[in-house]
């Protein structure tokens, strides 16, 4: 499973924390932008004055952020576009609840989600492909929160709390919608999963991963590639603090293996001077995967194959996997 990414700013920022970005810098030095903590001490204040508050770092965001672009990724998905600093996704702040399946169709449309028929005709379910550049936040504006999307889909769809009605049927989008509705999917088991990790070619570091969601309405297995080199994402997202220089080339290619081990839709991000790509394949089903044979409702795995170039170094080769990929994944047989 995916371990989630939204974790708001509820402990303090002491001067300790930020030298995890500013190792070994000579008293006084910025490092990335960020003053160290002997600079800030030297200043008559400490780090902790900066950022004391999951209050202090919404402020600055509803502040100083700019919105994600949202569009199609040239391939009939959607392209979550958050380079930059400080991007906010627009999520709903309230639950969202349709009559119909063909009306919670219509409105998903607009982050290019295809409608998943019945044998009657009937909408019983959405599916669509999602590709995310850059990290990007949502504001809990009841809890001044700024929170780091672990799901983008799941944010835009299912909002803070998590979930939609379509009918008279609560759908999960979140684990932790799952765990409180009793929602959750049998395991699928695994075959040698390959997990997250770094890999290093001389002056780059990659962070590589894959992530599968399986719940009992929702669907969700990717992979993502992020420049490394011990920066701390939340604040490198909020602010451009910490952030490892991109790389020249960075690229995701996940394979989808389904329950009788064909692979499929292969679908690439690739981008230069990002520090971060992602890319994954979703469905939500009002029948509880129970229809047919759609491609990510009956998919059981992803292996997913990473690159990154920065100069003349570089990391090809390296794969990721996620559930059960049924012996398809080239280092994880």
């Amino acid at each position: 499973m995916r371990t989630s990414a939204k974790i708001g700013l509820s402990i303090v920022l002491t001067a300790s924390l930020f030298a995890i970005g500013c190792t070994n810098a000579p008293e006084g030095e910025i490092v990335d932008g960020v003053p160290s903590a002997e600079t800030a001490e030297a200043s008559g204040g400490s780090v902790q004055q900066v950022l004391e508050s999951d209050q202090d770092v919404y402020e600055a965001v509803v502040k100083d952020g700019t919105p994600a672009k949202l569009g199609d990724d040239g391939k009939g998905g959607l392209l979550v576009d958050a380079t930059g600093t400080a991007v906010i996704l627009d999520v709903p702040s309230a639950p969202l609840s349709f009559a119909t399946g063909k009306d919670f169709a219509g409105y998903a449309a607009k982050y290019k989600a295809k409608p998943i028929f019945d044998k009657n005709g009937n909408v019983v379910g959405i599916e669509g492909a999602v590709t995310q550049l850059g990290n990007v936040v949502t504001l809990d504006h009841k809890n001044k929160k700024a929170n780091l999307v672990a799901d983008p889909i799941a944010s835009l769809l299912g909002g803070t709390a998590g979930y939609v009605t379509v009918g008279k049927q609560l759908v999960c989008l979140t684990e932790e919608c799952a765990k409180q509705n009793q929602q959750l999917a049998p395991a699928t088991g695994t075959t040698k999963p390959l997990g997250s990790r770094t890999v290093c070619r001389g002056s780059l570091c990659l962070s590589i991963g894959s992530f599968n969601t399986n719940i009992l309405n929702y669907k969700n297995f990717g992979g993502f590639t992020d420049v490394s080199g011990g920066f701390l994402p939340i604040l490198c997202a909020w602010f451009g603090w910490f952030c490892p220089a991109g790389a020249d080339e960075l690229m995701v290619r996940p394979t989808y293996i389904k329950n009788d081990g064909a692979r499929w839709g292969t679908h690439e991000a690739r981008r230069a001077g990002a520090a971060h790509v992602e890319q994954s394949r979703w469905a939500v089903d009002f029948g509880f995967f129970a229809i047919g044979d759609g491609d990510i409702r009956s998919t059981s795995g992803v292996c997913t194959e990473h690159f990154g170039r920065r100069g003349n170094d570089v990391i090809s080769g390296e794969f990721t996997s996620e559930g059960n990929t049924r012996g398809q994944c080239p280092q994880a047989r």
